[in-house]
């Protein structure tokens, strides 16, 4: 476990993260044996939660939840990790920590999946802060490791949009005394800022484009009632104007794609700036 962390360890010392990314999840892999009897953060809900392993079977764990002592049979897919014990010199938390270093730099590199590596790094942060509590309920939260942990994941929360997730990492820094708990929670504020304002004005456009489109195809579906009557009027027979009804505005509006990915647009913005 040692020899591939130091070899990544090199690469990210070199900058090159994208090589040094392989070396940590192969070191992770090796620290995290599932086994009976072995400790394990599985996957609740979306949450994190300690379980202590009973029973290994082909594809299912017999597990006991320590928080509730509820006993479950789960698939082996929500094994998140295996912790490693004994780990008195956090290896298995300095090897998720370095990876989500990596994993951050990456997305910032590699544009199209940005969302995909900040994802991970939520995820190496989340489990080191579930680690560094099992080993040492007290001091876990508030050691390095576990402040970095939050340094990371705030980092990753704000790329991603997540606000208040982003706000309560910030906040727990701020609690803790670390230098960038306030820097963070500032920055974090001032970018929800400008992306409300930034939503707002497109809000705006698109609202003023909808109601250009359907301005638009009301006048294009009056034409052809107008050129009627000016024929009907030149044969000197009454005529009656065609009813326009509000049934017949949806149908129009219903089978005009532009019209309607147009609405959803609006919908989607306008719900999003509420939210």
């Amino acid at each position: 476990i040692n020899l591939w962390k130091d070899r990544g360890d090199q690469l990210l010392r070199l900058g090159d993260p994208t090589s040094a990314i392989p070396y940590y999840e192969m070191a992770l892999q090796l620290s995290s044996v599932t086994s009976t009897g072995s400790s394990v953060v599985c996957s609740v809900s979306g949450y994190p939660k300690i379980a202590e392993v009973d029973c290994v079977e082909n594809d299912s764990i017999d597990v006991v939840y320590v928080e509730s002592g509820q006993e479950m049979t789960i698939p082996k897919s929500d094994i998140l990790i295996a912790i490693l014990q004994p780990d008195d010199n956090q290896l298995q938390s300095r090897i998720l920590l370095n990876l989500a270093r990596c994993l951050l730099q990456q997305s910032e590199i590699d544009t199209l999946h940005r969302s995909k590596y900040l994802k991970s790094v939520v995820l190496a942060c989340t489990l080191v802060l579930s680690i560094l509590s099992f080993h040492d309920s007290e001091k876990g939260p508030s050691s390095d490791s576990a402040q970095n942990a939050l340094v990371l994941r705030a980092n990753a929360q704000l790329g991603l949009s997540k606000w208040s997730h982003a706000m309560a990492d910030a906040k727990r820094l701020i609690k803790l005394e670390h230098p960038q708990g306030s820097k963070l929670l500032a920055r974090i504020e001032r970018e929800k800022k400008i992306q409300a304002n930034q939503d707002k004005k497109l809000v705006k456009a698109v609202s003023r484009w909808v109601q250009k489109a359907t301005s638009e195809s009301v006048s294009d579906d009056n034409e052809p009632a107008a050129q009627s009557v000016a024929c009907s009027e030149s044969r000197d027979t009454p005529v009656s104007l065609p009813v326009h009804s509000n049934t017949r505005l949806l149908s129009d509006f219903c089978t005009n794609p532009i019209l309607i990915l147009v609405v959803l647009t609006a919908a989607f913005l306008i719900q999003k700036l509420v939210s």
